[in-house]
């Protein structure tokens, strides 16, 4: 297993997550909160309406860029690229070099992004190729390909 964080550069970096403990002294949480992580310490606490400060804990972690982690872990083409990082979707997928591998699919969450950024992402994934789908929260990108294959299916009744 690689515990690797994904960034634009290899390093070492905080990231901030609530501690374990924090149910005990605050029991309404939300079932999700320990599943709750980021690079941006402010990102964790505008996710609760409790004061949840004391209960940050930051750890240093590596990181690397997204293409690097599959080639270290001999992954060479995924088939479907999920990005869904709480604000660092569009950091994520500018580390991937499409150059090298072009998955069918990209689902990338956009909701935490600014206008300027979600622009940018449409226009990486664009550029990559994809035909992009907004879905509210989230980009979907299909290759040509993909997308065809979509269509007939969907015209055949659903049979592939």
């Amino acid at each position: 297993i690689d515990q690797t964080a994904i960034g634009s550069v290899q390093e070492r970096r905080p990231f901030y997550y609530l501690a374990k403990e924090t149910k005990d002294a605050i029991p309404d949480l939300p079932t999700w909160y320990d599943q709750l992580g980021s690079f941006d310490r402010a990102h964790i606490l505008k996710h609760f309406e409790y004061d949840v400060e004391q209960f940050i804990v930051e750890e240093m972690i590596e990181v690397a860029p997204l293409s690097y982690i599959l080639v270290k872990n001999n992954f060479r083409k995924p088939t479907f690229l999920h990005i869904d990082t709480e604000g660092f979707d569009l950091e994520v997928l500018g580390t991937f070099d499409f150059s090298n591998s072009l998955p069918d699919v990209v689902l990338a969450e956009h909701k935490h992004l600014n206008a300027t950024d979600l622009s940018f992402m449409i226009k990486i994934l664009r550029k990559n190729g994809y035909i992009v789908l907004n879905t509210g929260g989230d980009l979907l990108g299909l290759t040509r390909k993909t997308n065809k294959a979509l269509k007939k299916s969907s015209d055949d009744g659903g049979s592939a």
